[in-house]
């Protein structure tokens, strides 16, 4: 096979001629012999004739030709499967995490048809293996890598989202994909923005946040996507209308830190340019219900003092706002009065007494 590729890198006019039926030949025997060891045995042949078989393998995916490309493709599979399946044993871990992955990786830095083939190749192996450190490594590529590096890298990354979407395994670090996604919508490479916009719209940021088992995590893609809104508000516009509807279930059904992520990613959408506003119009009447419901259940602490902030904050401002409120200013001091006499966090009471000397007259 190395001698075939290598002579013939191209396969020539005549296919035969260049080599690659004999190519082709070759890979089928390869395939139909690994088939063949099972176990030990296995183990074995690729202690032997791993460090060979690899670089010859990975020879063949440059020969521009589909066939001998899936072929590789499929070996690299299972030998990668079944070095997993015997997971624990140092010579298995190390061949696949040292020598097979590694060497894969390294096809990421060009942008030609073997990257291609491997891209799909990695996806399947960071969808189904526990150990995060090729899936890290792509992501690292994708935010700080060369420009070749990340437009491969983004192709990884929608291979595994799109194999995993149905079941969204636990183990894959969806915050970290998430941020890393965020980012891409900033790219200057055309591709990775379209890719990804194109990535997050068929998914949906509800059901991605939503498959998410651990609220905690949750919460934290929420953070994320706040600080996004935050910063890239301008790239984030097609994604107006779903981010509220996301903010909005999470402050119907989430945690405590579910709903004040939510919140905050609420304001950050209200606070934005009219052409985002405009976008979220419709979607304005049920958050009005939502938010009608939250401010009448029990408030917590951490609630209580945002409203006394926030109180604070009106009567810090112009007098065309403090004419607006005058009205309440009586029920405002009396809520005050008994806050700042009977609530059991200090950080409330001090805010409290604080106002109350600003609306009690002299």
């Amino acid at each position: 096979m190395q001698y075939y590729s290598e002579s013939y890198p191209q396969g020539g006019s005549d296919t035969k001629s260049g080599g690659i039926e004999t190519q082709k030949f070759f890979l089928n025997c390869l395939c139909l012999l690994l088939g063949r060891f099972e176990g030990k045995k296995f183990e074995s042949i690729i202690s032997e004739f791993g460090m060979k078989l690899v670089p010859c393998l990975l020879h063949q995916l440059r020969s521009n030709n589909e066939e001998i490309s899936e072929a590789v493709v499929a070996i690299f599979k299972e030998v990668i499967s079944k070095l997993q399946s015997q997971s624990g044993d140092s010579f298995s871990d190390t061949m696949c995490l040292d020598v097979v992955i590694p060497s894969l990786l390294h096809l990421l830095d060009e942008r030609d048809g073997a990257a291609k083939a491997v891209s799909v190749l990695l996806a399947d192996y960071c969808s189904r293996n526990a150990d995060n450190s090729c899936l890290s490594e792509v992501l690292q590529r994708l935010v700080s890598g060369t420009t070749v590096q990340r437009l491969n890298s983004i192709d990884v990354i929608s291979e595994v989202i799109l194999m995993s979407k149905e079941s969204f395994p636990s183990h894959i670090p969806w915050k970290e994909i998430a941020d890393c996604l965020l980012k891409c919508l900033g790219d200057k490479e055309t591709y990775i923005r379209k890719q990804t916009s194109e990535l997050l719209k068929s998914i949906g940021w509800s059901s991605f946040a939503f498959f998410i088992s651990a609220p905690e995590v949750r919460a934290a893609c929420i953070q994320v996507l706040f600080s996004a809104m935050y910063h890239l508000k301008s790239t984030l516009i097609p994604f107006a209308s779903d981010l509220l509807k996301l903010a909005l279930r999470f402050l119907e059904q989430g945690s405590e830190k579910e709903k004040l992520a939510g919140a905050k990613l609420m304001a950050s959408l209200m606070a934005s340019e009219d052409v985002i506003l405009e976008r979220i119009s419709e979607g304005l009447i049920e958050a009005r219900s939502v938010l009608s419901k939250a401010s009448l259940s029990d408030p917590s602490q951490d609630e209580k003092l945002a409203g006394a902030k926030l109180m604070a904050s009106l009567m810090a401002s112009e007098d065309v706002i403090l004419e607006r409120i005058s009205e309440g200013l009586i029920e405002a001091r009396s809520v005050l009065s008994k806050a700042s006499l009977s609530d059991p966090s200090q950080d409330v009471r001090e805010v409290c007494d604080k106002l109350l000397a600003c609306i009690t007259p002299s």
